[in-house]
């Protein structure tokens, strides 16, 4: 914000706002808050003083989420989401980092990593509201050591917790072999646009699992 130089000035704001820096300059940056707030400013030179003051509106902050937790596909954890209505878009987050593509919006989000999961809500306007760290579900069961989800329609993640590089070969329904490759340690990314349910065996590196997963 900028005022006419030669008076002396003193800016102030509510309190969900900050002035960033000296108070007292002719030109100052403004912390916005979540709340509308009065920008006040008080200019004084050797003829008086004058007061004015702006008000600045803001968009309102969406209501948390409210998110309920059940068993649910394939034995594995569901979060839900019941108060969609009240906000445009969510965004899901593990251990602080977002999920990517469309597992990171989608609802009920099936839980297939252990770890603590919060949900951000997103207005219309864009605007945010994280939660609060109370509002985290910690999801602790017996770890897979091989697990597999769509991000979006061409991405598909493989993640292998074991140390071992391992082949994987998807197969489908009718015995038809349709992708191998290898997964390493971590996350794995993999181009594949096929949909509907696959056989997913992992060998080598000392393993041999097979799972059955739907794209």
């Amino acid at each position: 914000m900028n005022a006419i130089p030669g008076y002396q000035y003193l800016w102030e704001v509510n309190d969900d706002w900050k002035i960033i820096g000296d108070s007292n300059l002719d030109s100052v940056a403004v912390e916005v808050g979540v709340a509308e707030s009065f920008l006040f400013l008080t200019a004084v030179n050797q003829c008086g003083e004058k007061q004015g003051s702006r008000l600045f509106l803001t968009s309102p902050v969406p209501p948390k989420a409210r998110v309920n937790k059940s068993n649910g596909a394939f034995g594995l954890p569901e979060l839900e989401v019941i108060n969609m209505n009240d906000f445009e878009s969510i965004q899901w987050y593990r251990n602080g980092d977002p999920l990517l593509g469309d597992l990171g919006t989608s609802n009920p989000l099936v839980v297939n990593l252990n770890g603590l999961y919060g949900v951000e809500t997103i207005s219309e306007e864009g605007c945010r509201n994280p939660g609060k760290e109370a509002d985290l579900v910690k999801i602790d069961q017996v770890q897979l050591d091989f697990l597999a989800y769509r991000v979006d329609e061409t991405t598909i993640i493989i993640e292998n917790t074991t140390k071992n590089t391992v082949d994987y070969t998807f197969v489908s329904l009718a015995g038809q072999v349709v992708m191998i490759g290898k997964a390493g340690p971590g996350q794995n990314e993999i181009s594949f646009t096929d949909k509907g349910i696959y056989l997913l065996w992992f060998s080598g590196g000392g393993t041999d699992q097979k799972y059955k997963v739907l794209f």
